[in-house]
């Protein structure tokens, strides 16, 4: 009976985190056998000590988790990289044509713009347009 309540609470857990939450499933692991304890037998828990070491084959599969996890990330990093490298002569691309339409569209092209080489006139307080 022991065994299936640790083992109910270990099943719900991320073989990747179980050295890092070891307090928090501790704690999971005595609420869950004290109450089924108490159910059962009527037996309440003073103390419950877990093993501080791990089962060598637990020890291997934990291992092998944090590779694979580690082998994932780097496979998506690769993805990203690729496409961000893939996606930079587009984007170069793009900015040397608008700065070429700058440079080259008469004044006043693009709606609700100011003409480039407009200036107030003094006497007269409109505006001039003047092509370069």
């Amino acid at each position: 009976m022991l065994a299936d309540r640790v083992l109910r609470v270990f099943s719900t857990q991320n073989t990747v985190g179980i050295s890092a939450d070891r307090e928090q499933i501790a704690g999971a692991v005595r609420k869950e056998v004290g109450t089924a304890l108490q159910t059962v037998f009527g037996l309440e828990i003073t103390d419950l000590q877990l093993s501080s070491t791990c089962n060598p084959s637990f020890q291997t599969s934990v291992e092998a988790a944090i590779r694979a996890k580690n082998d994932a990330i780097r496979a998506e990093n690769t993805v990203v990289k690729v496409r961000y490298e893939g996606e930079q002569p587009k984007v170069q691309a793009d900015g040397e044509a608008t700065q070429r339409w700058w440079r080259t569209a008469p004044c006043g092209t693009c709606p609700g713009s100011i003409p480039r080489w407009s200036r107030p006139t003094p006497s007269s307080g409109t505006i001039a347009s003047r092509q370069p």
